[in-house]
């Protein structure tokens, strides 16, 4: 009998069987450790006595994909079996959450395992980066790290420098463009927003290759709500009142400031053209112990922004047209949304659009007709929120 436990808390106990491996009931367990953060246990928005099979066929599908690569990246290292054999042996530790599980017969303190407070080894991260492992490199070194349970499409894997977790993440394809967009993310948002409502992200070079890295936001005493668990806590479905609903959501939790937070990530990814803000991409941040002090999460992963996708003549034949995420599919619909602009300046824009030729023309896939595409675009959004600003300041005076 295997216990999946939150910090030292028991959350559920399961058998795990060998045949188990990839079926559905497997799946479920994993789906706890990937994408279920608990809002309050044994109150009526327990997350696990609610809507915990929701959305969850294409859940499968990602984890499949994260298992798939595990398994490429540690062929022919001394270790057998699969990336789901590697997570079981790490326990589910990670850097992303306090949930794991071990046999509920070995006594063990979450304190004494963690990889917060004690430590990991990096030679799976070498090889999931296109490296290779130290030669003799054991299946204990491999398994004693986060990077066999971090969820995700894209390579990555977290290093220790300097007494801080950082998470270093790939960019698909010969541009490699996600990593760059990070960095040009980090100078926009540096520009409009406080230092606590983003992530900063900056450049690094492993292999020959760009990768993003930016420090972790969790810590051994908090973790992050997706905005999906909580619209999934609180009954909010897909469709025109997810907006709405979120909102209220965050004010039933004490969230302070939720508007405000929300208003500022919507017009941050219509600058960037950002299509790829989906509920798991934002959230709040609590207390582990406690349940409690919930309060806004920092924007993070913003590698879509910037026309991630889209070639050169796309975005020079008129405006480009992106599909927006999470409250409306038109860029122009979400960010009617936003009421209150009070706290943008459009003054910290200014200089923004030689920043994009600053760090784009750090990747050398990237011509400078590109570049001066992306310029133009950019220019043609900041115009946007400016008209939208001046809008508002007409319909709602001293806001």
């Amino acid at each position: 009998m295997t216990g999946l436990f939150a910090e030292n808390g028991p959350v559920r106990n399961f058998m795990f069987l060998a045949e188990n491996k990839g079926s559905f009931s497997f799946l479920l367990i994993v789906f706890y450790i990937f994408f279920v953060r608990l809002i309050p246990h044994g109150s009526k928005y327990d997350l696990l006595d609610r809507g915990l099979a929701l959305g969850f066929e294409q859940r499968q599908v990602v984890f499949h994909a994260v298992v798939e690569h595990r398994r490429h990246a540690v062929r022919g290292l001394r270790t057998a079996g699969n990336g789901i054999d590697l997570m079981f042996d790490s326990w589910g530790l990670n850097l992303s959450d306090q949930y794991w599980f071990k046999p509920v017969d070995i006594d063990v303190d979450w304190h004494d395992v963690n990889y917060f407070e004690n430590g990991y080894e990096e030679a799976l991260g070498e090889t999931l980066l296109g490296g290779s492992a130290p030669a003799g490199t054991s299946t204990a070194r491999i398994t004693h790290s986060p990077d066999t349970a971090t969820p995700g499409m894209l390579s990555k894997t977290w290093i220790h420098r300097d007494g801080t977790n950082l998470l270093v993440k790939s960019g698909t394809g010969n541009e490699n463009r996600e990593p760059y967009n990070e960095l040009l993310a980090t100078k926009l948002l540096a520009r409009l927003l406080d230092d606590e409502d983003f992530v900063a992200y900056s450049l690094t070079e492993r292999h020959g290759r760009a990768y993003s890295t930016c420090p972790t936001f969790v810590t051994s005493e908090t973790e992050l709500i997706p905005a999906a668990d909580v619209l999934t806590a609180f009954g909010v479905t897909e469709g025109r009142a997810l907006h709405r609903g979120y909102l209220e959501a965050g004010q039933a939790l004490g969230v302070s400031n939720l508007g405000r937070a929300v208003s500022k990530m919507i017009v941050a990814d219509h600058l960037m053209a950002n299509f790829d803000r989906h509920t798991h991409n934002f959230g709040l941040m609590r207390e582990v112990e406690t349940l409690d002090r919930y309060r806004v999460a920092p924007l993070f992963d913003n590698g879509c922004g910037f026309y991630s996708r889209a070639t050169t003549d796309e975005l020079e034949h008129g405006r480009y047209l992106w599909e927006a995420h999470p409250f409306r599919p038109y860029p122009s619909q979400q960010l009617a949304l936003v009421e209150d602009l009070s706290w943008y300046d459009s003054s910290s824009l200014d200089g923004f659009l030689d920043d994009i030729a600053d760090v784009l023309s750090l990747n050398a896939q990237l011509d400078e007709r590109f570049i001066e595409a992306v310029q133009r675009q950019t220019a043609k959004q900041i115009e946007t929120v400016n008209d939208l600003a001046a809008e508002r300041r007409l319909l709602f005076p001293g806001r």
